[in-house]
């Protein structure tokens, strides 16, 4: 496993336990066994490592989900598509979309601005697929 991906896994860990704002990167090196600075290495700042979760969510669930159902062309499969997918990926797999979701007012402009343009894309195809119905 990538470390990047074990930091990811550990920090989720803890933010799910804990909150984002109880998790400080202290915490989340001594867990991977690394000290603070580490952390550094991957990571410019505790909100980098919210943004890259943030990505790492999107670009694992929402995306593919997306781009299956803009393929699908009757308005009303994909409406039910979308649904079933989205729901079977943000509920059942971890706790890591609840968390996120409340968590991405921490993220700076910038970084949000990209994680709210994938959410503006899902929000985008499922209005225009009612818009079609």
């Amino acid at each position: 496993m990538d470390r990047r991906e074990e930091i990811y896994e550990k920090a989720m860990e803890l933010f799910i336990a804990e909150g984002y704002d109880r998790t400080p990167l202290s915490r989340i090196a001594k867990a991977l066994g690394l000290a603070k600075a580490g952390l550094y290495h991957y990571f410019n700042s505790k909100e980098d490592l919210l943004f890259f979760i943030h990505e790492r969510n999107l670009k694992r669930d929402l995306i593919p989900i997306m781009e299956s159902a803009e393929k699908i062309k009757d308005p009303e499969k994909r409406i039910s598509y979308l649904i079933k997918e989205y729901t079977k990926a943000s509920m059942t797999r971890d706790a890591s979309a609840r968390v996120l979701i409340h968590e991405a007012g921490k993220l700076k402009p910038e970084h949000r601005k990209i994680i709210n343009q994938s959410w503006r894309r899902f929000f985008d195809l499922f209005r225009n697929s009612l818009s079609e119905l």
